[in-house]
């Protein structure tokens, strides 16, 4: 009995102790990557967005485990040079609110289609990166009036059979969820997050200083986590049912996959071969 109540204590001051380093860390993570950009409230959602440049507008999208950095730190200032440019975090990504339902594509999609309707933008091209493909997709089947064109970039737009990792399994459990979150997920995250990126960018190297500039870090906070780990368990039974509307797709969709990519295969942006497809 003494040996139980003795592991008892020993198991609640280890997961206090981790809880306590967790939020630390995750306060300080936000002070060196604080918000870029602007907020706007939709349907009781609060968005955050970066809005950049003039011209004709390109929405930019993210995949999982991201923010509006992704693009900062890429192609995003190069884009802003000829058009206006507005990068938004998904639902429970970066500095975004995230609402019930919100792992559905479309329910996403319907949410940045009011957003940049309040920002007085009434045509766009939607670019989606990785799981953001499947948002921009849902975006160009719903709203075909507003949407000028989709480009994916190693987008998601079919599903998979594979599966997901474990811990996306283990991070939407009831009680054990939120703790395995506030809890390992940092520092466990944080010693495993160069080799994350490495395998990510494979049979390439990541850029220079990647992590540092993308502020890849944010990915391990807890609510961020959750909603990438909710999005990951939901993500393939939502294309199951979205990809079999594509032929209704009636704006042009431009898609960039790469052959050697082990995260979105190209079968998952392009789809299966078939007679007429190359």
């Amino acid at each position: 009995m003494k040996i139980a109540v003795w592991l008892a204590c020993l198991i609640l001051s280890g997961a206090a102790l981790l809880f306590g380093y967790t939020a630390y860390s995750v306060a300080r993570v936000e002070l060196v990557y604080p918000p870029q950009g602007d907020f706007i409230d939709i349907d009781g959602t609060r968005l955050h967005y970066v809005d950049a440049g003039e011209g004709m507008p390109i929405v930019l999208l993210h995949g999982a485990n991201a923010t509006t950095r992704e693009f900062d730190s890429s192609f995003g200032p190069l884009l802003s040079k000829r058009y206006r440019v507005v990068a938004f975090d998904r639902p429970g990504y970066g500095y975004s609110e995230r609402g019930e339902g919100h792992s559905d594509p479309a329910v996403q999609a319907a949410l940045i289609h009011d957003a940049i309707a309040s920002l007085g933008i009434d045509r766009a091209v939607l670019v989606g990166h990785s799981l953001g493909g499947a948002v921009a997709l849902a975006f160009a089947l719903r709203y075909p009036d507003v949407a000028a064109g989709v480009v994916l970039i190693g987008g998601v737009a079919y599903p998979w059979k594979t599966g997901v990792a474990w811990f996306n399994h283990v991070a939407q459990w009831p009680v054990v969820g939120p703790l395995f979150a506030h809890t390992l997920v940092y520092p466990v995250g944080r010693w495993l997050l160069p080799e994350a990126v490495r395998a990510v960018f494979t049979p390439e190297s990541p850029p220079a200083e990647y992590e540092r500039r993308h502020g890849t870090v944010l990915a391990l906070r807890p609510k961020a986590f959750r909603a990438s780990a909710q999005d990951l368990l939901h993500l393939s039974d939502h294309m199951a049912k979205q990809s079999v509307r594509y032929p209704e797709l009636s704006v042009p969709v431009a898609i960039i996959t790469g052959t050697e990519d082990s995260v979105v295969p190209s079968m998952e942006s392009c789809g299966p071969p078939h007679k007429g497809r190359a």
